[in-house]
This record gives C-alpha cells, sequence and structure tokens, in this order.
C-alpha cells in the first residue's frame, strides 16, 4: 500500500508538471498483475460538459460537470474541478495480465470535443518458486562476480609487475643508450687516432723510400769509388814501377818499404774523405761526394800529396844534401804524373 501511496504522489507531481497539450493522459507503460495502478489526466481545455474514460470499450469512469460521478470501476479518484488544479486523477482496480488502452474523452452534447488514450502492458508477477530460482541464479553470479574479482586483482598485480619490470628495462635501455653513445664517442676518437697514425705512417713510409733511394745512390757512388780507389791503385803500381826504373834523387826516398807505407797512406786518407763524405750525406742530405771546390777524387788525392811533399813531411826525401844537382830545385808532383798518364 505504501508503494501504491508514493506511485500516486509521484504521479501526480508528473502530472501537475506537464502542461503541453490541452488534454494528456499520463500512466505507466508496464503494471504488475494484481497490482493498482494510478492514471492522470491533465485538462487544459474548456467547453465541455462530460468526461468519460474508457478501458477499452467500457467505460470505467464518468463526470458530468454539475452531476454525481459514476466510478463503480476504480478503487480511487480525485475529480476534475474547472476552478481547481483542472485535473482528474484515477487509481484503478488491479487487472489480469494483459495489453490493454486506456481513453479519455472530453464531450459536449455527447458529442466527442477532444480524446487521448495510452497502451499499457500488465505482466505476471513472477512465483515464489521463481524467486528461488532467481535467487539461485543472483548467489551463481555473484559467485562469478567474486571469482572474477579475485581474476581481476590477480592480472592487476600481474600488471603491476610487469609494470615494475617494464620501469627497470627502461632503465637499463637507458643506460645502454648512455654506453652505446660513451662507446662510440670512443670508437670515433680511436678513428681520428687511426687516421693519424695512417698519416704518420704514410709519411714515415714516404721518407723510408727516400732513405733507401738515398741508400742506393750511396751504394752505387760508393761502388764507384772502389772502382776509382783500383784504378789509383793501378797507377800508383805503375808510378812506382817507373820510379825503380829512374832511380832521380827526387824519388830516392821511394823505396820499396817506403813505397808500401805511402800507399797505405792514400788509402787511408781516402778512407777517411768516404767516411766524411757518407756522414755529411746522412746529416744534411746532400750529394754523397759533393765537396766545397766541386773536385775530382783524383785531384783531391793529387792535393793531399802534394801538400804533404811540399810541406817536407815525414816522406819528403832527405838523402845527401851535400850533392844537390840542379834538377832537384823542380818540384815531381805525383798528379802530374797522375794526369800524364
Amino acid at each position: 500500500m505504501v508503494f501504491l501511496k508514493r506511485a500516486f504522489v509521484l504521479f501526480v507531481l508528473w502530472f501537475f508538471l506537464t502542461n503541453a497539450f490541452a488534454l494528456n493522459l499520463i500512466l505507466p507503460e508496464n503494471v504488475p498483475e494484481g497490482t493498482s495502478f494510478s492514471a492522470f489526466a491533465k485538462i487544459s481545455e474548456t467547453g465541455f460538459d462530460e468526461i468519460r474514460v474508457l478501458l477499452g470499450d467500457k467505460v470505467i469512469f464518468t463526470q458530468k460537470l454539475g452531476v454525481e460521478t459514476n466510478a463503480e470501476y476504480v478503487a480511487y479518484y480525485k475529480e476534475y474541478s474547472p476552478l481547481g488544479d483542472k485535473s482528474l486523477v484515477l487509481l484503478l482496480n488491479p487487472l489480469k495480465a494483459g495489453k490493454y488502452e486506456l481513453e479519455i474523452r472530453l464531450l459536449a452534447a455527447n458529442s466527442t470535443k477532444s480524446k487521448d488514450s495510452v497502451t499499457f502492458n500488465v505482466f505476471k508477477v513472477a512465483s515464489a518458486s521463481n524467486f528461488d530460482a532467481l535467487n539461485r541464479d543472483v548467489s551463481s553470479l555473484k559467485s562469478e562476480l567474486n571469482s572474477l574479482k579475485s581474476e581481476i586483482n590477480a592480472v592487476k598485480d600481474k600488471t603491476s609487475s610487469l609494470e615494475t619490470k617494464l620501469s627497470n628495462n627502461e632503465a637499463e635501455v637507458s643506460s645502454l643508450k648512455n654506453e652505446l653513445q660513451s662507446l662510440s664517442k670512443s670508437l670515433q676518437d680511436l678513428e681520428a687516432e687511426v687516421d693519424q697514425l695512417s698519416t704518420s705512417l704514410s709519411s714515415t713510409n714516404d721518407s723510408l723510400n727516400e732513405q733507401k733511394a738515398s741508400l742506393s745512390e750511396a751504394k752505387a757512388q760508393y761502388n764507384d769509388l772502389n772502382e776509382q780507389i783500383t784504378v789509383l791503385t793501378e797507377r800508383v803500381g805503375k808510378v812506382e814501377e817507373k820510379m825503380e826504373e829512374k832511380k832521380t834523387p827526387a824519388f830516392g826516398f821511394l823505396t820499396l818499404e817506403n813505397s808500401a807505407i805511402f800507399l797505405t797512406l792514400v788509402l787511408l786518407v781516402v778512407a777517411i774523405f768516404l767516411a766524411l763524405s757518407i756522414a755529411k750525406k746522412k746529416s744534411k742530405r746532400r750529394s754523397l761526394f759533393e765537396t766545397e771546390s766541386h773536385k775530382d777524387t783524383s785531384e783531391v788525392l793529387e792535393d793531399v800529396i802534394t801538400e804533404d811533399v811540399q810541406a817536407g813531411g815525414r816522406w819528403a826525401y832527405k838523402g845527401d844534401q851535400k850533392e844537390k844537382e840542379p834538377e832537384e830545385k823542380k818540384r815531381f808532383s805525383l798528379g802530374d804524373l797522375i794526369r800524364r798518364k
């Protein structure tokens, strides 16, 4: 009963709030079987003298203005008052399950002036057995819901764990990226050092090739010098033979022993000259056998011998000075003899 009163009040409020048409009938579309329900009619129209309410083809309520109201088939009503809120409220008796149509008509001199109708459905209420089945279904659904909640919680835990692992992996990836950038920079530095070493190695190879060329040139000049020394040695031997044959006082000092010493001295001077020339070639990269006067080797040897004879060195002739011949005044140069050859 409390439910019906609340429904009645709600429909009344709804009825009063609705004022869009001259005649408007309002009632629920679905009504449970065996339950009373309310119908509301908002009447803004005038110029009628009778209100009829029909359920299907049957008149269930009649109100003639100024005459008694016939409400035999309704449980409760609030009749229409043109001076009041201009509304009609009916509380209908319970109906069996089925589909119904409720219609309200406004008449003037038994002629319909306006009308409105609403179709509604009365449904069966579930029995106790149906409620038990529904309760079991609800219990089963609750159990499944709890199981789903447990699974959802487990998924949440797994998701949280995966998010933690993902965060750790992202940190590791960031660290690896930093290491990769550092290695890339180190690799670039190494590539720069390799390029620098390659340039240095190329320069060293060029210098080595130059040294090889200089060494080959020095070897060639050394071979030429050995050939010249051989030629000089042969010429000195011939000169000694001629001096033996002539035995002039100017060459009296050139005995066999002194000739060997003299030849040794000449070869020693030539060897020293050769060593100095090679050292000068390595240090200043100048011509191996170039001298300041650009003299030939034979001329250098001649100047050394001439200076030694003119200075009265240890190889100068020191024979009997009492018997001087006019020919002794004329110095004999070994270089002249070599040139004459």
